[in-house]
């Protein structure tokens, strides 16, 4: 089930990746204009790596027209009718036994990734000790001596350090004890207004906000970059409102040689940084001091039209598939809002009871979970719950409680024998207005990458386990079985029958003999034998056994990992009921 948790991140990195891409081209654009406006892009990116778009897309939905669907998947394994206490188990002893590889890989990947963030963090903590330990040991500085602001926190340290502002909460000016007989009054100046630059832009806070980006997606390149665009546009943009503030660019060009000079020892940084491209660079800029572009005209209205974009084509996706499940209701299941039961009666029982269900004509008694409630009222076919492990969200209790349910079905004065309960109309559906006005139940559909398992023949000359038959009866010889006047053959009847720890199925659907043999799965299975028709099977199931063995060895089939996109079924509220 890793692999399942992996792909909505995996998801949530592609939108960052994208959006990352986006502004980059929007920066490239803006290259000529304020380092502020693009210090903000680049600040956009690094957020968009804590801000999935998944919230806009779920926003989206709640503006399209939908009714709660039933979803038709033909390759969908599920439980049979006979046994539906099987589609409220869940995950089961037997995902211990998985065959699995990629869930040792994504213990691996897991471990990784835990490693590089904890580096990453012990380097953080470290840095910030050393940065409170020289906080300790420095003096109150003389603010007015220096041209500090009296609302600004100045610390004097003996510590050959370059002036910065420290701090993310409680702010403070460290500046070395000995800066003011090492520059001129002017160039001292210049170099505090670089540093109030800073304070008042609250970079240290957008520093740290990145580095949480860091220690959590420190494997994606682009993370790294936006570090360096951070770092590089911050500093332009305190240059050049240092500049326009009125401060001589000579002077303040002087007065950070002077700085890297005294404070900044060669060991402890990058040659490059120093007398490289990076400082000559930004030297020669703040000499130049070239005009910024302003903002406007089309720039402008791209700029605004992106940032539109970033919100409404989350939505509009949200939207659109909305109205494509609507779609999909209306078409599959037209009466289902207008079908229901004519009486229901619901009370809550221990949860020790067990689980099942009995039919009598015109009416149905049983006890289940609320989790199977919602199975059966969005079945896949007529005798095929919806699957449970592609049931998400909602509280705990809709696995866990129980409910003994009473119910009588419409009758509109025509009966089927073939179908006694419903009086000759579906049941599953009517399941679903009781879980909408009983337990406020409203849900909607998503579509994920999941791991599921292929169903292949095992061996290579095609041949079936010893335990596995095509049946010769077909799903019309059951029916008439079903119907046969005499009650006495009425138990020869196609279906599934319990013995000790294994089962008998006549004339049953590949997929239930595999569930029953295996299951239930954590994962669907989907049917890539090639066999069509029914089956009749005689299995054991022993205790100790996986699954797996079981179904190699007695049905001579194999279960494959892969991954494929399915429909969840997503709760959204739901409310305990209240009893009758």
């Amino acid at each position: 089930m890793m692999l399942m948790s992996f792909a909505p991140v995996a998801e949530h990195l592609l939108e960052s990746t994208a959006f990352l891409l986006c502004v980059w081209g929007f920066a490239s654009l803006l290259s000529r204009h304020a380092a502020a406006v693009r210090y903000r892009l680049w600040l956009a990116a690094s957020l968009k790596f804590m801000v999935p778009l998944a919230p806009l897309v779920a926003l989206g939905r709640r503006f399209a027209w939908r009714t709660a669907p039933i979803v038709h998947d033909a390759w969908t394994g599920a439980s049979n009718i006979q046994m539906p206490a099987a589609a409220g188990h869940g995950l089961t002893a037997a995902a211990a036994h998985l065959p699995d590889a990629s869930a040792s890989f994504a213990a691996l990947l897991l471990a990784v990734w835990a490693a590089g963030s904890l580096l990453l963090l012990a380097r953080w903590c470290a840095s910030v000790r050393r940065v409170r330990t020289m906080i300790r040991q420095a003096a109150r500085a003389d603010a007015a001596t220096l041209g500090v602001p009296r609302r600004v926190r100045a610390l004097a340290t003996p510590r050959a350090c370059e002036p910065a502002i420290v701090g993310v909460w409680r702010p403070a000016l460290v500046l070395p004890a000995d800066i003011a007989s090492r520059l001129t009054r002017a160039q001292l100046d210049s170099v505090i207004a670089h540093e109030m630059c800073h304070l008042g832009r609250r970079d240290n806070l957008a520093a740290a906000a990145h580095m949480v980006v860091e220690v959590l997606f420190w494997f994606h390149p682009g993370v790294w970059l936006v570090e360096r665009r951070l770092v590089d546009e911050r500093e332009r943009a305190c240059d050049e409102a240092v500049v326009g503030a009125g401060a001589a660019p000579e002077t303040y060009a002087e007065a950070i040689l002077q700085v890297c000079r005294h404070y900044i020892s060669a060991p402890t940084i990058a040659h490059a940084a120093v007398t490289g491209a990076g400082l000559r660079e930004r030297i020669e800029r703040i000499v130049r001091n070239p005009p910024a572009v302003r903002l406007e005209g089309w720039r402008r209205v791209a700029l605004l039209a992106g940032a539109a974009l970033v919100v409404m084509v989350p939505m509009a996706a949200g939207a659109a598939t909305g109205a494509a499940v609507a779609t999909q209701a209306s078409a599959t299941a037209p009466n289902a809002e207008r079908e229901a039961f004519d009486t229901v009666s619901i009370k809550p029982v221990p949860p020790t009871m067990r689980s099942g269900w009995k039919n009598q004509p015109g009416r149905m008694s049983g006890t289940f979970t609320v989790k199977t409630l919602i199975a059966l009222a969005f079945a896949t076919g007529p005798t095929t719950p919806f699957p449970d492990n592609r049931i998400v969200g909602g509280p705990d209790w809709i696995d866990t409680a129980l409910y003994a349910i009473n119910a009588t079905a419409p009758r509109d004065g025509k009966t089927d024998d073939s179908n006694p309960i419903a009086f000759g109309r579906p049941l599953f559906p009517l399941f679903r207005p009781m879980l909408e006005d009983r337990f406020r139940l409203s849900t909607h559909m998503e579509r994920r990458e999941l791991p599921v398992y292929a169903l292949v023949i095992a061996r290579g000359d095609g041949r079936l386990g010893p335990k596995l038959h095509p049946s010769p009866l077909t799903s019309d010889d059951c029916r008439l079985r079903m119907q046969h006047p005499d009650p006495s053959l009425r138990p020869l009847h196609c279906g599934t029958e319990r013995r000790g720890t294994g089962f008998t199925a006549v004339a049953q659907p590949l997929l239930t003999i595999v569930n029953m043999a295996g299951g239930p799965f954590d994962r669907n299975v989907r049917d890539e034998t090639g066999l069509n028709g029914l089956f009749d099977a005689d299995v054991d199931r022993e205790d100790g056994v996986s699954p797996f063995t079981i179904v190699q060895e007695q049905l001579g089939l194999k279960l494959e990992p892969r991954t494929e996109p399915l429909d969840v079924i997503v709760v959204d509220h739901i409310e305990r009921p209240t009893p009758d």
